[in-house]
């Protein structure tokens, strides 16, 4: 008879899933533009040996977790009690060390912040400085869009995540269009003690000058990530690909109160499907 985890091995096998992928991400090939989805566009001079060291680190401790995962599985699989506790332990370690690595990272990307062309340094250090929290970020939250999309949408409405399309600077190669993924989970106090000021600050809710503006992007991303994910799984099954716009999110429409389409209106006029589907685990 399949055993049970307990709470903490069950969060720290979800965190180790979500950080899997870090292995293949963590390498020269491939972590210019892996960054680039986090913002910034860095030239090939990045590549430096000590940076270059810590992706290596980075990648090296990473790959060290399918074969707890397995081990953990097992465990639960089978019943094995001491299994779960022990598998579960080194999982927490190797989770640890991969913080520490993405850390590090940041610290020798800030070490070479001074000196990429085309990057402005202040910019460079302040993204080196955050670089460790926001990969931490950027894997968990793109994990849970990966298997729970709906709720990442709900998440960023409530502000507990960022889910938050960016443009880009057009013409400018080291600003690409992103989608900033940043977990907030400092405002869960407020949300369950003091919802009504987290709102006022997240949209102004309540203010004489409310107009839906900060509202209305976290809204349409309530099913952005699942419509995405639906389109991507489309393709891979040679589906017919939805319009352009089934993934864009809903921006508020001016000449609200004036005769003409409000934010409301359209966007009950461009669901691409019920707001309740939100709630449907995903298959």
């Amino acid at each position: 008879m399949p055993g049970q985890a307990g709470t903490l091995e069950t969060i720290a096998r979800q965190i180790g899933l979500a950080l899997q992928p870090l292995e293949q991400q963590l390498t020269s090939a491939n972590i210019i533009p892996f960054l680039a989805q986090l913002g910034l566009h860095f030239p090939p001079q990045l590549l430096q040996p000590n940076f270059v060291n810590a992706l290596n680190a980075g990648a090296t401790a990473a790959g060290a977790l399918p074969n707890t995962l397995t081990q953990l599985a097992n465990a639960i699989e089978n019943g094995n009690e001491s299994g779960i506790l022990q598998a579960g332990v080194q999982l927490i370690q190797e989770i640890g060390a991969i913080v520490h690595t993405l850390e590090q990272l940041g610290t020798e990307l800030g070490n070479l912040s001074g000196s990429l062309p085309g990057i402005n340094p202040a910019e460079a250090a302040t993204f080196a400085q955050n670089l460790g929290s926001n990969l931490l970020s950027y894997m968990l939250i793109s994990y849970l869009e990966s298997v729970q999309s709906g709720v990442v949408g709900i998440f960023n409405l409530l502000g507990i995540v960022d889910y938050i399309p960016h443009p880009g600077v057009s013409g400018d190669p080291a600003h690409p269009p992103y989608v900033a993924r940043k977990l907030q989970l400092s405002r869960l106090g407020d949300l369950f003690t003091k919802p009504d000021q987290l709102l006022k600050m997240l949209y102004q809710w309540g203010d004489a000058g409310f107009d839906g503006s900060a509202l209305m992007p976290r809204l349409g991303t309530c099913w952005r990530p699942r419509a995405c994910s639906r389109a991507r799984a489309a393709r891979r099954e040679g589906v017919p690909a939805k319009p352009k716009w089934f993934c864009q999110a809903i921006q508020p429409v001016a000449g609200a109160g004036r005769g003409r389409e409000g934010p409301l209106t359209s966007l009950a006029q461009r669901s691409v499907f019920p707001l309740s589907d939100i709630f449907v685990r995903n298959a």
